[in-house]
């Protein structure tokens, strides 16, 4: 081989070393090598390329379960969401209506307190289990979204709730009245969330594809 490679040398010194010559040689040497290919190689070859498209395989089915695992999580923190968010705001919904009897309307209140109790506790506990599989931004929007219905439910306690409420509606009545206000922050907020794991979602899909 080597006798091959430096008798070209000569000749192509001798020519001047031209393109044309070169071109020649490198087309001639070329289909020297591809004759002689084994069939050793080409199995080996086949074996890579095997290897390969199992692997892909392989990335492709952990993409997608990946993907079922996401939408499952939020499936289940969008629905906890609603349910806390709902029930937060129906603490203090504009423009309600309450019994006038005033032990059906505590009963009333103390069912809503209750209820909103609930729907808190499961939330967080969604939120808290999954917090390393949600996506940050949106973390941070169930953690602001679980803040102010903490915060709700302080207010359903002070003015609806306790023995004094009476007189804490009056005693912090501007308070009071803002509550109102926090309701509807707080359908804002999830309307907010529900947008934003919409896209989410959407960037995933788009992934897969």
């Amino acid at each position: 081989m080597n006798l091959i490679w430096n008798t070209a040398a000569a000749v192509i010194v001798s020519l001047g070393g031209g393109g044309t010559i070169v071109g020649f040689l490198v087309k001639w040497y070329s289909g020297i090598l591809a004759d002689k290919l084994s069939k050793q190689y080409a199995h080996r070859l086949s074996e890579e390329l095997e290897k390969y498209k199992a692997e892909l395989g392989k990335k492709v089915y952990i993409g997608n379960q990946r993907f079922d695992l996401a939408f499952s999580i939020y499936r289940e923190l969008a629905s906890a969401l609603v349910n806390m968010t709902e029930t937060s705001y129906f603490l203090f919904p504009p423009g309600d209506y309450l019994p006038e009897d005033k032990e059906e309307m505590r009963k009333m209140i103390i069912r809503r307190y209750e209820d909103a109790v609930k729907a808190y506790e499961n939330a967080s506990k969604i939120i808290i289990k999954n917090a390393a599989f949600i996506d940050r931004p949106l973390y941070e929007q169930c953690m602001q979204i679980r803040s102010v219905c903490a915060d709700q439910l302080t207010s359903a306690k002070i003015f609806r709730i306790d023995d004094d409420s009476n007189k804490n509606r009056q005693a912090m009545y501007q308070d009071f009245r803002n509550t109102w206000k926090q309701s509807e922050n707080i359908l804002k907020l999830r309307d907010s969330f529900m947008e934003a794991l919409r896209m989410h979602l959407q960037s995933l899909e788009e992934i897969q594809k």
